[in-house]
């Protein structure tokens, strides 16, 4: 929820620094899923497959969430 919330508050904001500044808090908030995760495989609270497939879903998303904000920085508007 914390990604989504933040990549959507961003684009309320005004200026592209701003929306990029919230895209990289969407992407840290990627990195803390993933850590997360990676917790519950290793105390036993997930599935580890399970888990192991939503840690490469989230190393996808910050993968994107990096392009995005490339090109956020790099536009115009």
């Amino acid at each position: 929820m914390s990604i989504a919330s933040n990549i959507a508050e961003g684009y309320e904001r005004e200026s592209r620094k701003e929306r990029a500044q919230f895209l990289k808090v969407a992407k840290g908030s990627c990195a803390e899923a993933w850590t997360q995760i990676l917790i519950g495989i290793e105390a036993g609270l997930i599935p580890r497959e399970a888990a192991l497939q939503s840690a490469d879903q989230a190393i996808r998303i910050r993968n994107m969430l990096y392009a995005f904000i490339r090109q956020v920085e790099g536009s115009t508007s």
